[in-house]
């Protein structure tokens, strides 16, 4: 056999095992389809096919999970304001950044109303108010106060029942102290729960007393603002909160009204407390007090509140009774005299 028959030999074995190879591939199944319809096959109105069923059961679970997620965070939004909501309750108060701007006392207005403020004179009752400060300005001199276990220059205001005229007094008793050259008064707002005498002055919405006491601060400066009054200057009663007697029963009271009496030896502090019979804290403040005057209104309060009421002042340090609204045939509005206290004997000035 010649070369060239060989080659073809080979060549034609080489083309028989790749056919052979080709048809021993695995086969492969075919599948009919048939033409699609070109009518419109009708659907049952009350019955949707089983893959719409499907679409739409995982559908409405998408759309119920979405909505509950939504829920779910409303109310997780909601809870986080109200907590949000209950911690600034609970949080204290700050200083405004308006707290040392001066308290701009209404003077026509106060003056109507018959207060002593500059520039509007009332003679008589400004002769009155000089004969009750007279006696609380010599209780602060340095040698009687120095006997006695609680600051002199610190004086309460309180009253039997509401309504006797405790915050007229305070006012008009801390404008008059105002006047003394060498003296300067600190005017404080101590009956939270009325709060008037913050409102007659502009500023019941300040920060105060109270949330010194909340906050747990004892340096009391830091709520105090001025007034357009010369040597005058005040401090709020602040934000009311439940616990008040609690708050005036405090060693937090105690070490906060020693440093405001003080931190300057020639101020007069005056508070406006409330009521003794109303309330359970006026008592509580008054044994915090250096001197306390109590006011009674003339022909009104009957004998047995003013019992009661003086009876809760055992044991202060030095009170004194102030008749409020006394007849003018007796010369004053006012009558005046010493109670309770280390030694005082009663007297009329």
């Amino acid at each position: 056999m010649s070369t060239i028959e060989k080659a073809a030999a080979r060549l034609v074995a080489k083309d028989k095992a790749k056919a052979k190879a080709v048809t021993q591939l695995p086969a492969v199944e075919s599948v009919a389809v048939e033409p699609a319809s070109m009518e419109p096959t009708p659907t049952d109105p009350l019955t949707a096919p089983e893959s719409f069923e499907k679409i739409d059961k995982t559908v409405l679970e998408t759309v119920d999970k979405a909505v509950g997620d939504k829920r779910t965070d409303e109310k997780s939004d909601e809870k986080s304001d109200n907590v949000a909501k209950q911690e600034q309750q609970n949080t204290p108060r700050q200083p405004s950044a308006a707290l040392h701007q001066t308290c701009e006392l209404d003077f026509e207005w106060l003056a109507e109303n018959g207060f002593l403020v500059p520039g509007h004179n009332n003679p008589q009752q400004a002769q009155e108010f000089r004969r009750i400060k007279r006696p609380l300005l010599l209780n602060t001199q340095p040698k009687l106060a120095a006997d006695l276990p609680l600051p002199t220059n610190v004086i309460f205001i309180t009253s039997a029942l509401p309504g006797e005229g405790k915050t007229f007094v305070s006012l008009n008793l801390a404008l008059s102290l105002a006047a003394e050259l060498d003296k300067r008064v600190l005017l404080v707002d101590g009956d939270a729960a009325k709060g008037d005498l913050s409102r007659w002055m502009g500023i019941y919405e300040e920060y105060g007393l109270l949330d010194l006491l909340t906050a747990g601060q004892a340096y009391g400066e830091k709520a105090i603002i001025d007034s357009n009054v010369e040597r005058l200057s005040v401090m709020p009663c602040g934000k009311v909160v439940d616990n008040l007697d609690e708050l005036y029963a405090s060693s937090l009271m105690e070490t906060l009204l020693a440093g405001l009496a003080s931190f300057d030896q020639d101020r007069v502090i005056v508070v406006d407390g409330p009521p003794l019979i109303a309330t359970t804290e006026a008592a509580v403040l008054a044994r915090r007090m250096g001197q306390v005057v109590m006011v009674v209104e003339a022909n009104k309060t009957p004998q047995s509140a003013v019992e009661q009421a003086a009876g809760q002042l055992e044991g202060c340090q030095m009170v004194s009774m102030l008749l409020n609204k006394a007849s003018s045939s007796a010369g004053a509005g006012y009558g005046y005299g010493y109670g309770y206290g280390y030694g005082q004997t009663d007297k009329d000035d």
